[in-house]
């Protein structure tokens, strides 16, 4: 296999394995071999959305800079479907195609350290496509699902407690009970019920959960027998839009350029939409050490990114029902009909991009995840929710 290693590349039959869980930054190195540019990427972090992520982003720059990839993959995954992805603007290299790069060497490729989640970079639209193969199979497992071919899709994402164990951590440590990102599925009855009047079929994807979700019109494919990694993705590329969580379902979301309402969000920061068919609403959150609730320009500011998921400072609280289901019918508006920014709308993300630079060398977690040269993206604050809280 390709090994990385300062300076060079070689051709060697083993790489070392991985044995820790998150790396900071996206490890991606380009090389040149007689004139031809090869980027190496390493995924050795057991996580979804950095894994799609880190996929996503050695596309872009390979598309950009007109270079071969080379994956080196992660030694155990939560989900290989991204793996099967066809990309048409690239070409990811197999490994009995490397024995041609014999002699490589490292080249600096001018790639900024900050932030690690590249917006501009994920910005253009890639050229995706399912393997021409697989799609019957696929179309076949939709159908055994319970999803028609001419079904209208909203595609629903509910990180519930316990998740960290049921994507085959066993052995965690991380105690996801009262995890700040942690969601109720039963919030999201009335917006699932207006989905469902409106014509849209709701498909429940992510990790398998306890709670289990049915009726005419929904399709818990999470808990599904013909559930499959591919066939997840194979959801999300054919949807309207995605009602997400904070976690890395968003970022298999942004593969595809996927509409995207995040619902239950703890950072009003990091997750401000990259799309501008995307929006996001914020839990509610309380300081423990003085029982006041955090307004949305709290969020903000240094002291709650500073002491960022910390359950010890900060008490997280659901959005409600009905938060849930206006922000649901505004990106039904969103995705298919005429929106205009409002003026509070354009003044909190205004207030996002100089809290973004205020914070960049203070909060690490700001400025892995924030703003990226200037843009933090298209997207908005919901304009029900923001109504709601502006002077809460």
């Amino acid at each position: 296999m390709l090994k990385a290693r300062r300076g060079r590349v070689s051709v060697t039959t083993a790489i070392q394995p991985v044995t820790h869980m998150n790396i900071a930054m996206l490890d991606s190195r380009l090389y040149e071999s007689d004139g031809c540019k090869i980027r190496v990427t390493q995924f050795p972090q057991l996580s979804f959305g950095h894994i799609c992520l880190d996929w996503h982003m050695t596309h872009q720059l390979a598309k950009r800079e007109g270079s071969l990839i080379y994956f080196v993959s992660p030694e155990k995954t939560i989900n290989t479907g991204v793996f099967e992805l066809q990309c048409r603007d690239t070409k990811v290299l197999k490994n009995e195609e490397l024995h041609v790069f014999k002699d490589c060497r490292e080249i600096d490729a001018g790639e900024t350290t900050f932030p690690y989640y590249r917006r501009r970079l994920l910005t253009p639209p890639l050229a995706l496509s399912f393997p021409g193969e697989q799609v019957a199979e696929l179309q076949r497992l939709c159908l055994l699902a319970g999803i028609q071919p001419d079904a209208k899709l909203v595609c629903l994402h509910v990180r519930e407690a316990g998740w960290y164990q049921q994507i085959s951590h066993c052995d965690a440590v991380l105690d996801t009970s009262c995890y700040p990102t942690n969601a109720r599925v039963e919030s999201y009855r009335k917006a699932v019920g207006y989905l469902l009047s409106e014509g849209y079929t709701v498909v429940r994807v992510g990790a398998p959960s306890a709670t289990r979700v049915g009726g005419p019109g929904v399709v818990d494919l999470a808990n599904s027998a013909y559930r499959s990694d591919l066939l997840e993705l194979f959801c999300l590329a054919n949807s309207c839009f995605l009602i997400a969580s904070e976690s890395g379902i968003r970022q298999a979301a942004e593969l595809f350029g996927l509409p995207t309402l995040t619902v239950n969000a703890v950072d009003a920061l990091s997750c401000f939409p990259l799309g501008a068919k995307d929006l996001y609403i914020t839990k509610h959150i309380v300081d423990r050490s003085n029982g006041r609730r955090l307004s949305l320009f709290d969020l903000l500011g240094y002291d709650y990114n500073a002491a960022y998921r910390d359950t010890s400072r900060w008490h997280y609280t659901e959005n409600t029902e009905e938060e849930i289901f206006a922000a649901v019918a505004e990106m039904v508006t969103l995705v298919h009909d005429v929106y205009k920014e409002s003026s509070q709308q354009s003044s909190f993300k205004k207030a996002v991009c100089e809290a973004q630079r205020a914070l960049w060398g203070l909060c690490p977690y700001v400025r892995k995840w924030g703003i990226d040269d200037g843009f933090i993206g298209d997207g908005y604050m919901a304009r029900s929710f923001l109504e709601k809280e502006w002077q809460a």
